[in-house]
Parts: structure tokens; C-alpha cells; sequence
């Protein structure tokens, strides 16, 4: 059993959760699996192919492709041999109460009767598979709920959130934990719209699609792509569409259609009574319009979203990246942000500094929607020899081009801030960030930090939505990740004192998607004008509070 268990680990089959009783008997009753045939049953009794992901039908795959080896057959056949041997070195401390989590039995017994035995549900005494799936992507963030809770259908939905009601229990609503910041988890209870149906639904005229709420962004962008279709949205394929969709969504498409909320056309949602309600411009309109922008945590349950999608375009990408040099940065960025006043929708730039394990470099990238020559990019190849990287096809075919695959080379500690910014920066204040790079050079520590500036405007401008900073020319990213637990304080300091540094030359205002707790009047930084609105659309349809995070609208 303990060769089998580490065959899962290897694998990373997270959908194993689906059937925690088979696991438990399992190895409960000693069972030995000593040949391929009882491990590929054994897989198939405790999952279910249905609620895969593309990355977890790809593992599934391959198991029922080939012979699984745990080392070699000879290796398989001694831990077979094994289970006959009245001594064992098992370590899973049932006699000493050495448990993984220390605290799994006073969490078990606050649980009401309700919540508890729920087949959907992962309780601590679940220890492996809980301590994966209590964490999100960013581990600084270290919580113990009571249960973590992968509802499937909009019933079990309901059910939860009547129950969580009933018990006045503490819930966050999870999608796929990317926030920086503990908006998706709980002390109480985390409710994970991962394991509900995934489907995209393409209407007849090809103006909409209907998009379940628990997918991850590169599933939606692949299959949209296989009807030569686009929507703007962000690039990492592992953000969940929902944290994506309701507070903003930025990315290349931005300034040619929008933000991602502005493109949302109705919703379903599950509300405080745990009823599904349906969501659009014609009924609950004002609530429409909230959940555009401020919409994550605050009013119910999104269990589908109805967003525009478009015909794909050709698009022209063109990169160019210098080596770290402050006074070339300074000049070039002075240049860029009075470059990119004038461009038109089609186009837009990103500018970005990095340091990275002692290395530090500057880029822009430039990105055409259409098929005419990028001019745009030439007075920038003509200063100080940049390396020049292109790309260049129909936007849904060259997502190589653009979507960021995580491939496990991420810090696992991080922190990000964030600023709008309404007109060019001043000297002064880019210079505060260009020698924030150099800072890091001369410590040489073991990290990642970025400046990030993605330039906006365009549609967004005409946006429907409660997304406040319209008319912000950037948005302004400082970006820190770390592996060692040592830079946590330095790093997250550093942060917060550049930031203050630098707000007198950007705005007061912030990017809602980057959430940041160090904020106190974040309802003011996220929504501005809206935020009476907004507060005045949460008492109608949420008057109890139910759905609540430290930075959510009341």
C-alpha cells in the first residue's frame, strides 16, 4: 500500500479526493495490490474520468496506456510479499497520535452533523490529500479548515450554503486559488467549484458562450480555440475563469474589446438562500453590473458565466529585451509611455523590469491584432542593440506565443502590490523603480521581482461594468516571489515601503484582480466612485452578509 501511495503522490492524481472511502479501505485492510491489473482497477473504483481536467485525463491516459511501474516488478513483488509478514514498519502512527495534522480531531468535532460525512467533502483526518488541498498557489498562506468541500452539481451547491447559513459557519469560495492573498480560504470552510461540470457551450451565432464556472483559464482558452474563437482574458493557463472574470481580467485583448468582466453577458448564481438565481441585463441588472468588476465573494455562488466571444484575429507579437543598464531603462521607458498615447486599439505595449537570481534585464513587448507592418516597435530596435524575439499567426493557434504553461519553476512565496496610473510618470518616480532593480542587484539574493507595466485604455474605456479605473492609461504590478522563508519579511517590507515611495506619482487607486492586503480603504483603492453603489446592491441581495473575506464589499 505504501508503494501504491506513492505511485499516486508521483502522479499527482488530485481527483482521488472523489473517493476517500475506497482509499481508506484500502489500506484499512491491508490490500495488497500485487500486479498491474488490481493497481489500474484500483485507480478506476476511486475516480471519476468525468470531472477531469485536460492535465488529469492526460495522467489517466497514460496509466491505462502502459505497464505502471513502482521502481521495478521485483520491488512490487517484495511489498506484496511483505503484506504476509506479521512485522511492519508502518509510520502512520495510529498508536502515538503523531499526526500530520495536529489538530485534525478538534476540527472533526466542531463540524455539525450536517457538514460532516459528506462524500464531496475532504476532512483533516483525510491527512494527506487535506494537507495538498488546503493550500493554494501562494504558501505563505497557511490555513486549516474544517473541510474543504468540491460540490458537482448546483444542489450540493445549495446545500452547503443553507447549512453554512444554518451554523453561522465561515466559508470562502474557491476557484483556483491564485489570489495573493487569503480571499479563497478559510478557517471555517472552503467551498471549491472545481469538480462541478465543466463545459463551454458555444451559441448559434457564435456571439456568446455559456462557460462553467470551476474551469481553469487554459482549458477555456483551448477549447475555444477549436471553434476559432478568442475572448480576452489573462494568460496563465492555471488561473480559474471565475477570480479571472469578476474583478477585472486584463491581457491582450484588453484595449481592442475590454476587460474580461466587461465582456460578461449573464450569470448564474446561487444567493444566501442557497437558490440559483439567473443573472442578466433584463433581471437583476444592478447586480449584473456588481458582479462585473467586484464580483468574487461578495453576492452568491457563480456556478456559469455567459461571456462574448469573438472571431479570432491575427495577431503580431515582437519582444525586445535588454540587459540590465538603469539609465538606458529610464530613457526608454520615459519614451515608451509617451509612445503608447498614441496607439491605436490594435495595439498595445507592455513594459517590464526583472530581477531574477542576480540577473536583471528589461523588455517591451509589443502586440498587433491585425496584418499590417508593426511600426510601432521600430524607434524602440533602434536603441542600444536589443535581442528581438517574434511571433506571428491567428491568436487562437499561437497560444504558445502568449499563454504561460506553469511548468513548477515558481517560488512558492509571493507577494504583489499594485498601482494605476492616469498619466505618463514622472522622473522622479520611474527613477524610484528603476533603482528598486538595482537594490536587488547589489543583495544578490535568490529571488524573482518584476515591475510590470500593462498599458490599457482602448475599450475599456466604454466598459460597462463596476470596474472603476476606466480610465487608467497602465496598471502599475510590483511582483516578488521567493523560496526561502528567510525573505519573507525583507521582501514584503521592501515592497511596501517602494510602494509608498512611488504613490505620489502614480494614484491612490488599485487593481481589484491583484488583491493586497496591506490595504485599509480598499474599498475606496478598488472601486472609487462606485463603492456607495456597490455597497447599496450587497445589503439588497446579500443582507445577512453571508459571503464575506477580509476585503469583500460591506
Amino acid at each position: 500500500m505504501v508503494k501504491l501511495l506513492e505511485l499516486f503522490a508521483e502522479l499527482k492524481l488530485s481527483a482521488l479526493y472523489k473517493n476517500k472511502n475506497k482509499i481508506s479501505t484500502y489500506s484499512s485492510t491491508g490490500k495488497c495490490l500485487c500486479d498491474i491489473q488490481s493497481i489500474h482497477q484500483c485507480l478506476q473504483e476511486m475516480i471519476s474520468p468525468e470531472t477531469f481536467d485536460i492535465k488529469e485525463r492526460n495522467i489517466l491516459n497514460l496509466v491505462n496506456a502502459i505497464d505502471i511501474e513502482i521502481g521495478s516488478k521485483k520491488e512490487i513483488k517484495e511489498e506484496c510479499n511483505s503484506c504476509n509478514n506479521t512485522t511492519t514498519n508502518d509510520t502512520t502512527n495510529t498508536t502515538y497520535n503523531c499526526n500530520l495534522i495536529q489538530n485534525d480531531q478538534l476540527l472533526l468535532d466542531e463540524i455539525p452533523a450536517e457538514l460532516q460525512g459528506l462524500d464531496y467533502g475532504i476532512y483533516p483526518n483525510n491527512q494527506l490529500i487535506y494537507n495538498d488541498l488546503r493550500f493554494v498557489y501562494n504558501k505563505l498562506l497557511n490555513y486549516f479548515p474544517h473541510a474543504i468541500f468540491y460540490p458537482r452539481c448546483e444542489k450540493e451547491i445549495s446545500y452547503l450554503i443553507q447549512n453554512f447559513v444554518i451554523n453561522k459557519a465561515e466559508f470562502a469560495i474557491r476557484c483556483g486559488g491564485h489570489a495573493y492573498e487569503a480571499a479563497s480560504l478559510s478557517s471555517g470552510y472552503i467551498l471549491d467549484v472545481k469538480n462541478m461540470p465543466g463545459y463551454i457551450k458555444i451559441s448559434k451565432d457564435r456571439k456568446t458562450a455559456k462557460i462553467s464556472s470551476g474551469l481553469r483559464l487554459g482549458y477555456v482558452i483551448q477549447k475555444l480555440a477549436e471553434y476559432s474563437l478568442i475572448t480576452p482574458t489573462g494568460e496563465n493557463s492555471c488561473v480559474g475563469i471565475s477570480g479571472l472574470s469578476l474583478a477585472g481580467g486584463k491581457g491582450n485583448l484588453t484595449r481592442l474589446y475590454g476587460l474580461t468582466c466587461d465582456n460578461i453577458v449573464a450569470l448564474k448564481m446561487i444567493n444566501y438562500k442557497g437558490e440559483m438565481i439567473k443573472v442578466t441585463a433584463k433581471e437583476y441588472s444592478d447586480l449584473l453590473w456588481a458582479c462585473k468588476g467586484a464580483g468574487s465573494g461578495n453576492f452568491g455562488v457563480i456556478t456559469e458565466f455567459e461571456l462574448k466571444v469573438y472571431e479570432d484575429v491575427y495577431c503580431q507579437f515582437e519582444t525586445l529585451t535588454w540587459e540590465w543598464n538603469a539609465e538606458q531603462a529610464i530613457e526608454i521607458f520615459i519614451l515608451y509611455q509617451e509612445t503608447i498615447l498614441s496607439f491605436p486599439n490594435t495595439v498595445s505595449a507592455e513594459f517590464n523590469m526583472t530581477y531574477n537570481n542576480g540577473i536583471a534585464s528589461f523588455k517591451i513587448k509589443f502586440i498587433k491584432l491585425d496584418q499590417s507592418p508593426l511600426v510601432e516597435s521600430k524607434i524602440f530596435e533602434k536603441l542600444y542593440n536589443p535581442t528581438i524575439t517574434t511571433c506571428s499567426g491567428y491568436y487562437s493557434k499561437i497560444t504558445d506565443c502568449w499563454v504561460d504553461y506553469e511548468k513548477g519553476k515558481n517560488p512558492p512565496f509571493s507577494k504583489i502590490k499594485s498601482s494605476m496610473i492616469f498619466k505618463p510618470l514622472q522622473k522622479k518616480g520611474i527613477e524610484l523603480l528603476v533603482h528598486s532593480i538595482d537594490i536587488y542587484l547589489k543583495k544578490g539574493f535568490s529571488l524573482n521581482y518584476q515591475l510590470n507595466f500593462t498599458q490599457l485604455g482602448g475599450e475599456v474605456v466604454n466598459g460597462h461594468s463596476s470596474y472603476f479605473p476606466k480610465n487608467a492609461i497602465m496598471v502599475l504590478s510590483y511582483f516578488m516571489q521567493w523560496t526561502y522563508p528567510e525573505y519573507t519579511d525583507d521582501s514584503k517590507l521592501f515592497l511596501k515601503k517602494l510602494y509608498q515611495k512611488v504613490l505620489p506619482y502614480t494614484s491612490i487607486y488599485c487593481f481589484p484582480n491583484l488583491i493586497d492586503y496591506d490595504i485599509v480603504d480598499y474599498m475606496e483603492k478598488y472601486y472609487g466612485e462606485n463603492k456607495k453603489k456597490l455597497v447599496k446592491i450587497k445589503k439588497k441581495y446579500d443582507p445577512f452578509n453571508i459571503f464575506k473575506y477580509r476585503q469583500s464589499i460591506r
